[in-house]
């Protein structure tokens, strides 16, 4: 009977053992990814080792760097020369994990596309204490540099909120002796950079405005209309900030961001579109192309006339909202082409990541001859059904016993991110992030950005990506 027993006991735990197993084996090796093959493995994410969660993900080109030689005589006298070059660079936002429970820094690592890692800079508050916030999105131009994060602050009783925002830094105005122009803040950055290599070295960038994102602030995209071709902000572009949402408290977005998106039919094959339940907003603002010394944003504001006593907390003027783009949940990194498309990094978990790509010119009306946007007022009402104006958080009128009104935006248009203008569908690995675009050749390519290789996660994910990957968004056929 005891023998009975124990083979039965044993057989049971045998069977938990292989029911286990096959599951490990399914979950390690049984999914392929088959569009994983459309990518290639570009350069590696930097210091991992560090801990740091990769999130964001951005480009400049042809930035320029000094590169500091040695020189030895022929009498033996070693003299230190220092060459400016240039090439293209990429720069990774990367939260911090506290050591011995303090919060460390927020980091922002540099790479050159031809000579590889750089170093870093770590990101300070206006105040000058170290930014520790969960930084998100990071964009850059020839004279700012915005990185989304969370503005933290407390009340009298301690409780501590976060607001969604972006942080934004710019060039100090420093001018070299001799020179009449002040110093790209590009190369500021790139400079402290390569200090990170040198022992003692200031090698930290301190925010100098910081603006209301509007939602959560999940990630950025810095659209440069001419790809590069002049150094200066054009007119054409453009920065996106945009909300990520998962159901549940921890990554809600407001039940006015819930939309559900019109439905159409094609007029030949009558194939239903749209329909889709969106829930988050991606903002278009514009690059101010002017001085950028007066501007503290880099962004067209509200104007003085249209803002006439109206302010925020800061007492800082508010960067004007000019479209507002409905997504879908659980957007990590959103890449705007020049060639007419789009490209969302769509992941949450260990679950596989999707990349979507859009028609960029059907979806934001841009060479067709329909109307797929429509009036925000047209899609949102208040309490008592009337139409409701998209109105700004903390930008606000204030009135008697603490009353505020909103600064309300009446003719703000809501684009549709959707099945509409859905090209395709790619199936990766888990855990893409931020997204960017370089032209290389004639082509641009879209880079992604992977969080799998940081070290909290590598025990857990399928495929542990410590690269960073490109590829050029195909129609399938």
């Amino acid at each position: 009977m005891k023998n009975k027993k124990l083979l039965i006991s044993l057989t049971a735990v045998f069977s938990v053992f292989v029911v286990i197993a096959v599951f490990l084996m399914i979950w390690f090796w049984g999914d392929r990814y088959g569009d994983f093959r459309h990518l290639k493995n570009e350069f590696a994410i930097p210091d991992l080792k560090s801990g740091g969660s990769p999130q964001g993900l951005a480009n400049y080109y042809n930035g320029e760097y000094e590169v500091k030689t040695e020189v030895t005589a022929a009498d033996g006298t070693v003299t230190e020369k220092i060459e400016k070059k240039n090439q293209n660079f990429f720069f990774i936002s990367s939260y911090m994990p506290k050591i011995n429970g303090e919060k460390q820094a927020s980091r922002v690592y540099v790479v050159g596309q031809e000579t590889g890692y750089i170093g870093f800079v770590t990101l300070k508050n206006m105040d000058g204490t170290p930014h520790t916030g969960h930084v998100g999105g990071i964009a850059i131009n020839h004279d700012y540099m915005w990185i989304s994060s969370q503005l933290e602050e407390k009340d009298e009783n301690g409780k501590i909120t976060e607001t969604g925002t972006v942080f934004v830094a710019k060039a100090s105005g420093i001018k070299p002796e001799g020179s009449s122009t002040s110093i790209p803040f590009i190369s500021e950055i790139i400079k402290k950079a390569q200090a990170s290599n040198e022992p003692d070295a200031d090698n930290s960038i301190t925010f100098s405005s910081s603006f209301n994102a509007q939602g959560n602030a999940s990630f950025l995209y810095y659209y440069d209309a001419d790809m590069g071709a002049s150094q200066s902000a054009s007119y054409a572009d453009r920065l996106y900030v945009g909300e990520f949402y998962r159901k549940g408290d921890k990554y809600g977005t407001l039940d006015t961001h819930k939309i559900t998106t019109p439905e159409s039919k094609h007029v030949i094959t009558e194939k239903k579109s749209g329909g889709d339940k969106n829930t988050a907003f991606a903002y278009e603002y514009n690059v101010n192309a002017s001085t950028y010394s007066e501007n503290p944003f880099g962004l067209y504001t509200i104007s003085s006339t249209d803002a006439e006593n109206y302010g925020t907390k800061s007492g800082q003027p508010m960067p004007q909202i000019q479209k507002i783009f409905s997504l879908p949940s659980e957007v990590q990194g959103f890449a705007r082409t020049t060639n007419g498309k789009l490209v969302l990094s769509v992941s949450y978990g260990l679950k596989n990541s999707k990349l979507y790509y859009y028609d960029w010119d059907k979806l934001a009306d841009t060479n067709y001859n329909t109307t797929p946007s429509k009036l925000y007022n047209e899609l949102v009402t208040d309490e008592n059904g009337q139409k409701k104006n998209y109105e700004y958080e903390d930008f606000y009128r204030e009135y008697g016993n603490g009353k505020t009104l909103p600064y309300q935006a009446s003719s703000l248009r809501v684009y549709f991110v959707d099945s509409t203008s859905l090209l395709r569908t790619y199936d990766i690995p888990c855990m893409s992030e931020g997204l960017c675009v370089m032209k290389e050749r004639g082509e641009e390519r879209v880079y992604v950005l992977f969080e799998s290789g940081a070290r909290q996660y590598r025990k857990f994910v399928r495929q542990i990506l410590t690269d960073v990957y490109s590829f050029i968004p195909e129609r399938k056929r």
